[in-house]
């Protein structure tokens, strides 16, 4: 599926002739090619020279399989371990001052609605990893 020129929007930046349904086109495209780089990221090769980036660039450490010569086993290193601490501080903060935009009765519903999203994402990850994925 390919993007032409002029369809959809940008978030928030509705143009005139386009209706708001429009907005989906990128987003539904995007959802498309992460598929694909998902189905991408399982073939060896991919992982191999993802796993060599990771360790190149001190993120991940190989370490020998005792078990197993032929395996080696990978582990997040110091670095990559506070990079993600702080990338979830950041999101984390940032959450807090968008709920903070809310009123009381979006911030109850979002919190009524919290069995029903945790219940969708369940669904979802068991969807991701059914068998022959």
């Amino acid at each position: 599926m390919e993007l032409q020129h002029g369809q959809g929007v940008v978030a928030g930046n509705h143009h005139p002739g386009h209706r708001p349904a429009d907005s989906l086109h990128p987003l539904l495209v995007r959802a498309q090619e992460a598929g694909e780089v998902r189905d991408d990221l399982t073939e060896a090769s991919n992982v191999s020279t993802i796993v060599r980036g990771l360790v190149g660039r001190g993120l991940l450490a190989r370490e020998p399989d005792p078990a197993d010569r032929r395996a080696v086993r990978l582990q997040p290193t110091a670095q990559s371990v506070a990079d993600l601490r702080m990338i979830e501080r950041n999101w984390a903060e940032s959450f807090a001052d968008t709920l903070a935009t809310l009123t009381d009765d979006q911030r109850a519903a979002l919190t009524a609605a919290l069995p029903a999203l945790r219940a969708l994402a369940a669904a979802g990850q068991e969807t991701s990893t059914a068998p022959g994925e």
